[in-house]
């Protein structure tokens, strides 16, 4: 019989000029009218088991009878989600497993079973009965919260208890919303089985007229499609002859073939509404003027699609229900990957006030930041590479390691800043804290990662440029530019976004330091990447300032980081208003004022370099005299290694540049002021944004809002000088040159 009523669907199919897979789905489709009315006649007040076992057994044929054997998919994929109900409850973790279980198991269907054609097979009913679990799963763990903690929408969707294998199974089989949809959530099904959703108590719902007024309607778009269809095939979209034809009737016969296609979905949604109507699971209530609603499986609004004429009309009345299934379950789905992400961390720290709520957003940011920023710069550098270099052995395959070593050392340096710096801010809660007495050790880190990396991917740099009119000259600035500007605005965004605590200034200051330690990091891995490339690139020569200028380039970061670390630390043992920062500030500026006076002076011999160490003396005697009169205790950290940390600063930076300047005209002479500059400024923005801290214990303070804006200065006050004048002087080889 089987083999006979497939012989017969075969030559009505092919005597319609339709495929057999299509037949059957519209027949199966009409099937559910039938089943609607026997529903409504003999099962209407029935037990709900009862029920349920009937959507299952009919359910269960209508899908043997399309897809043979491949019908199993669906019967293991409710098998394994209530298996995941019963065992992990209505957890976060229930959720992230259902979504990654069923959407796997639905992709990996469409992978092996694709062919060129549109087919119709298990993976169509297969996608519908994957929304409908997930969405179980989200009911269920919506429904273990506490009422007030639900939205409107969530508080009529929520599940509270586990349901049961039956009515898991008749959820997913239920004839009307089997094949094509529509969606609906697990309550409104048991709802449904326990006959609420009916517009006459104790009877059947009064909805055979709608129904058949949207049968009617399925029917009459399945005539247009079968009529209208032949006319407009999809391969001649793809052949010579429509290629040949003037622009104006591609476009009208493209507009009516896009018409008569998506009429194949109105036809189907259409048919399986009015099944759904019948049997009373779409009654959505009444309406203010107290008619009854039957619209809670509508999936296509007909009038406002066909008259339409703009984009966003054809999205608000094409495929509503699925759109609203997806807008329904987004935030939860957001929701739970948060509370996963956040809760795992948490649960190795049992404090209310701990980093892990104020920097897991951080965390999350950074890391997309870095997979951002890396792919900007994969794209962008080996794109660029490869486009210049077509021979097999080319230094973009040498290269490449070097990348991808580098890469990884800045995301292991940032996580361990991140995770390392936020962790003892969290414990930061007396005078004598750890914080002290391990942030040398944090700076020392820090400096030898980022020497290693400089190392690393300045070396691999300088031995593959040797040529004048390489890539490294033309684009460095640009792809300089970019990451700038992508860094800085999600890293002072993120910054900003953070100074909610009132009681203490650590939550608002230590993600500031946090920021500029890994900008700073990452900027200074970028540009002494671009920047030595650019300086190699113009001088070949064995004797080069390149080798100087990188040791300069160094020191001047590694300085600003352990300025910005030390200070942050000193300020965070004085919490009185008249600190010391606001007494001394003035005195800074006025130094500061007179070193940027000082840089007007063009004669060789300047005071510049004459004085530059009496002005580094002041500074140090300024700088510890006022430290020392703010701590009393001998054994205090502050006493002792201020002045060694100063003198190995001006050690190391006046020893390197005095090194380096044997003749007369150097640049060390040209730009020692320049250099000084952007130290005193990035001394002094570091300072004053702690001032301001230390006087503004509100929430809305403005160091939340104006600390973007000193963050942006610093960043272009250190980078631009080093740029720009390192620019300049790779130019300029004679004594008297145009910088001076």
């Amino acid at each position: 019989m089987e083999a006979a009523m497939a012989g017969s669907l075969g030559r009505l199919s092919e005597a319609l000029g339709s495929t057999e897979p299509a037949l059957r789905l519209l027949v199966s489709l009409l099937c559910g009218y039938p089943l609607a009315l026997a529903e409504r006649r003999w099962l209407s007040g029935a037990s709900p088991p009862l029920i349920c076992c009937a959507h299952c057994l009919s359910g269960l044929l209508i899908a043997a009878w399309n897809f043979g054997l491949d019908s199993g998919h669906l019967l293991a994929c409710m098998l394994v989600q209530y298996v995941l109900l019963v065992v992990l409850g209505g957890t976060a973790g229930c959720v992230a497993v259902s979504f990654i279980f069923q959407m796997g198991y639905l992709c990996l269907g469409y992978y092996y079973s694709a062919t060129e054609n549109y087919d119709i097979k298990w993976t169509m009913p297969h996608c519908v009965l994957t929304l409908k679990l997930i969405g179980a799963a989200i009911d269920f763990y919506d429904g273990q919260k506490k009422p007030e903690c639900l939205s409107p929408e969530q508080g009529v969707y929520a599940q509270q208890r586990c349901p049961t294998l039956l009515e898991v199974s008749g959820f997913g089989l239920f004839y009307g919303g089997l094949l094509v949809g529509p969606q609906f959530s697990l309550r409104q099904y048991l709802r449904h089985c326990h006959g609420e959703l009916t517009d006459s108590p104790g009877q059947p719902p009064q909805s055979v007229g709608p129904a058949l007024e949207r049968m009617a309607l399925g029917l009459f778009y399945v005539l247009v499609f079968a009529v209208g269809g032949p006319y407009f095939p999809d391969s001649y979209l793809l052949s010579a002859e429509y290629q040949a034809q003037p622009l104006w009737y591609r476009c009208v016969h493209l507009a009516f073939w896009g018409k008569i296609a998506l009429y194949k979905y109105l036809c189907c949604w259409l048919l399986a509404e009015g099944v759904c109507i019948l049997c009373g699971l779409a009654y959505s209530g009444r309406s203010p003027d107290g008619r009854c609603r039957w619209d809670a499986c509508c999936n296509i609004h007909v009038a406002r699609f066909e008259l339409t004429v703009l984009f966003t009309g054809t999205i608000a009345s094409f495929n509503t229900n699925t759109n609203t299934w997806v807008a329904r379950y987004s935030t939860s789905i957001t929701s739970i990957i948060t509370v996963l992400f956040t809760g795992t961390i948490a649960s190795f720290n049992t404090n209310t006030n701990t980093w892990v709520a104020r920097y897991s957003t951080s965390i999350i940011i950074i890391i997309t930041s870095i997979i951002i920023i890396t792919s900007i710069i994969t794209v962008l550098f080996t794109g660029t590479i490869a486009s210049f270099n077509t021979n097999t052995n080319t230094w973009v395959a040498r290269y490449s390691t070097s990348i991808i070593i580098i890469i990884t050392s800045i995301i292991i340096t940032i996580i361990i800043t991140v995770l390392f710096t936020g962790t003892i801010a969290s414990f930061n809660t007396n005078t004598n804290t750890w914080v002290a007495r391990y942030s040398t050790s944090i700076i020392i880190i820090t400096c030898i990662i980022t020497i290693i990396i400089t190392v690393l991917f300045t070396g691999t740099i300088a031995s593959f440029n040797t040529n004048t009119n390489t890539w490294v000259a033309r684009y460095s600035t640009s792809i300089t530019s970019i990451i700038t500007i992508i860094i800085t605005v999600l890293f002072t965004g993120t910054i900003a976004s953070f100074n909610t605590n009132t009681n203490t200034w650590v939550a608002r200051y230590s993600t500031s330091i946090t920021s500029i330690i890994i900008t700073s990091i990452i900027i200074t891995s970028i540009i002494t990447v671009l920047f030595t490339g650019t300086i190699a690139s113009f001088n070949t020569n064995t004797n080069t300032w390149v080798a100087r200028y990188s040791t300069s380039i160094i020191i001047i970061i590694i300085t600003s980081i352990i300025t910005v670390l030390f200070t942050g630390t000193i300020a965070s043992f004085n919490t009185n208003t008249n600190t010391w920062v606001a007494r001394y500030s003035t005195s800074i500026i006025t130094i500061i004022t007179i070193s940027t006076i000082a840089s007007f002076n063009t004669n060789t011999n300047t005071w510049v370099a004459r004085y530059s160490t009496s002005i580094t003396s002041i500074i140090t005697v300024l700088f510890t005299g006022t430290i020392a009169s703010f701590n009393t205790n001998t054994n205090t950290w502050v006493a002792r290694y201020s002045t060694s940390i100063t003198s190995i600063i001006t050690v190391l930076f006046t020893g390197t540049i005095a090194s380096f300047n044997t003749n007369t005209n150097t640049w060390v002479a040209r730009y020692s002021t320049s250099i000084t500059t952007s130290i005193i400024t990035s001394i002094i923005t570091v300072l004053l944004t702690g001032t301001i801290a230390s006087f503004n214990t509100n929430t809305n303070t403005w160091v939340a809002r104006y600390s973007t804006s000193i963050i942006t200065s610093f960043i272009i006050t250190s980078i631009i000088p080093v740029l720009f004048t390192g620019t300049i002087a790779s130019f300029n080889t004679n004594t008297n040159t145009w910088v001076a």
